[in-house]
């Protein structure tokens, strides 16, 4: 468990306290535009931290990883004690996003980032799916974009309350398609990611 259990349910005490606030998730197109394509990405998502001491709490969690995140991923994070973007996103019935990576590999002003994912929900678990895929990612070495035949092999991890999980911005990544019979928002696939630049 990667939080304390009162945390864990805090949080999603949190989330269905704040349903409202959800919107349609938006994608960053290749024109620099936000923007819902539901073609590429079906959930909703909050742009902002649900509650400043849950903020505050995975935060110092990350940071006391800090040492090793950088020696596992080579990554230079430039500002740790700033630049944190974080978002918290619910799956229900049918909701997936489809491969895609953090990090803008044709972007020169594209800094190296990780990104922190926090799974969270009901007890015993309402849905099915909605695993989140790392694939091995190869890039071209003249266009550095991605080699998308050559990312034949996945990670698959299981969303399980209370399970983190973090990886390099470069990852090709996708979230399986979720199965919620009840299509209760309560019931919902829940996950707060945080991109550290």
């Amino acid at each position: 468990d990667f939080l304390a259990p009162e945390s864990n349910q805090f949080l999603l005490q949190s989330s269905l306290e704040s349903q409202e606030k959800f919107e349609a998730s938006r994608i960053l197109s290749k024109e620099k535009n936000w923007g819902i394509d539901y073609s590429h990405r079906d959930s909703l998502s909050l742009m902002q931290p649900l509650n400043e001491m849950l903020f505050f709490l995975l935060k110092g969690k990350i940071h006391d990883l800090k040492d090793q995140l950088i020696e596992r991923f080579g990554c230079k994070f430039h500002s740790w004690d700033e630049e944190f973007l974080f978002h918290t996103n619910v799956l229900n019935d049918k909701h997936f996003f489809s491969p895609h990576c953090d990090n803008e590999p044709n972007d020169p002003d594209s800094r190296e980032t990780a990104t922190f994912v926090y799974f969270y929900s009901k007890v015993p678990q309402q849905f099915t799916g909605g695993e989140l895929c790392i694939w091995d990612t190869y890039f071209d070495s003249e266009t550095n974009e991605i080699k998308e035949q050559l990312c034949r092999e996945c990670l698959e991890i299981q969303p399980i309350n209370n399970r983190a999980v973090m990886f390099h911005g470069d990852c090709l990544h996708e979230v399986l398609p979720v199965k919620c019979p009840s299509q209760d928002f309560a019931d919902s696939r829940f996950s707060i990611t945080i991109r550290i630049i």
